[in-house]
């Protein structure tokens, strides 16, 4: 065994080892854990990486319908007609409606293009799906005649003779293009417009049903609504 100061130097010698090992240790702990946390920081930053990258990526797939919202449309216009009507306006003295007296009289004749558009209501259309038979059918109403309107760019006059006896007032002029309208609405309806809208709705309905993956395959049958 050993005696006391060979016992006071080993004790000093154990200590230190301790106190070295001890400090050692500390040393290593505080290494484990910043190498933690470097580790948790870079997995973060990979994480955020590879999420950005998911977010950011493109992919073009064909378009596919799920729903048949027909309501979303409203009033859509399936057939526009462009047309040139002439109004010849004439406007005179007469004397007890006898006769014109003459030099009284005012005449303008000219021209206007007038737009006129036609569609169908598609709010109103509903539809039922036979899965057994694949079809598709459609319930629409007959097109209408929305509007006729001047395009006032293109006037043109033809002939524009004033009398001092006799003037066309704002009141009257206006009203000639009233009547315009409503005659360029009857030359439309006459040359089948409402008919010619009617079947480019049906298209325009078919090519929404038949872009469904879902009803690429059925029919789409068509059945007017009745007019109330």
């Amino acid at each position: 065994m050993f005696d006391k100061p060979h016992m006071w130097i080993y004790n000093l010698i154990i200590n230190d080892e301790k106190g070295i090992i001890m400090k050692n240790k500390g040393i290593m702990d505080k290494v484990i854990t910043i190498v933690k946390w470097v580790a948790i920081i870079i997995i973060a930053l990979v994480a955020v990486q590879i999420t950005a990258n998911l977010g950011t990526k493109y992919i073009s797939s064909s378009p596919k319908t799920t729903k048949l919202g027909f309501e979303n449309v409203g009033q859509l216009v399936t057939q526009t007609a462009y047309l040139t009507v002439i109004k010849d306006n004439k406007k005179n003295i007469d004397f007890f409606n006898l006769f014109k007296i003459p030099f009284t009289e005012t005449r303008k004749i000219f021209s206007y293009d007038i737009e006129v558009d036609a569609g169908v209501d598609f709010s109103k259309i509903t539809y039922d799906v036979e899965k057994d038979q694949k079809n598709v059918k459609i319930k629409l109403p007959h097109a209408k005649i929305y509007k006729a309107k001047i395009n006032t760019d293109s006037f043109r006059s033809y002939l524009d003779s004033d009398s001092i006896f006799t003037k066309i007032n704002m009141s009257e002029h206006n009203e000639s293009l009233k009547k315009m309208e409503e005659q360029a609405v009857k030359d439309a309806e006459a040359n089948n417009m409402l008919k010619l809208a009617d079947e480019n709705a049906k298209k325009i309905i078919r090519g929404l049903v038949n872009s469904s993956d879902e009803y690429k395959e059925y029919n789409v049958l068509f059945e007017y609504l009745e007019e109330k």
